[in-house]
């Protein structure tokens, strides 16, 4: 199934009727997006495990959306995670794939973490950084992804997704980063990472 976002993100809460949303756009600096082989970790965790962030030489930059429903069962998170060099400045236009810059791209169900949903990795598309400084950093992603079911239910994954956002994202440290926007923790649950926690929401 397509998806496609177009619109500006910080930390900010939507309210619709009974229903909200929540999004936080970030960027770790001195910071990577963790090894390929978070992709071979068992099935549940494979939405999750490739938005994990660790210490390096890099720019990581974040965008967690959750969407609470009054039915609980409801609830829905999607994640996008972007590596960018460190020296990534106003003007540079990266495609993907790249062997500089790395994405995943991951959503499904709250309620039942881990086991519906798609994660994702590009095959074309191109990131522009729009701004960077102390404050932050601004790009434009519009990138085509190749997705594929955890537990590799037919029919749910087959159709590419589209991302297209403008991101403006807020500074974090690796110390600040938790099981929701993509601290490495083996012991993090499935429904840890797809829930924010009211530090998350701070």
């Amino acid at each position: 199934m397509k998806r496609s976002h177009a619109f500006s993100c910080g930390a900010f809460l939507l309210f619709c009727g009974t229903d909200a949303e929540a999004a936080r756009a970030f960027v770790v600096e001195d910071a990577a997006m963790r090894d390929p082989a978070c992709l071979t970790v068992e099935p549940r965790q494979r939405l999750f495990a490739c938005h994990q962030i660790v210490a390096g030489d890099s720019r990581v930059i974040g965008l967690r959306r959750f969407r609470s429903s009054w039915r609980t069962d409801r609830s829905t998170f999607s994640k996008l995670t972007i590596q960018l060099p460190a020296d990534a400045k106003a003007g540079d236009r990266f495609s993907v794939p790249n062997d500089r810059v790395r994405m995943f791209h991951s959503r499904g169900s709250s309620a039942f973490a881990g086991k519906t949903g798609c994660y994702a990795v590009p095959v074309a598309g191109q990131i522009t950084v729009v701004s960077a400084g102390d404050s932050g950093i601004e790009v434009q992603v519009d990138a085509t992804f190749r997705s594929a079911s955890p537990l590799q239910w037919p029919g749910e994954c087959e159709a590419p997704t589209t991302v297209s956002e403008h991101l403006r994202a807020q500074p974090l440290s690796l110390e600040q980063l938790d099981a929701w926007t993509g601290v490495h923790d083996p012991e993090a649950s499935p429904f840890e990472q797809a829930h924010p926690s009211r530090r998350s929401r701070n």
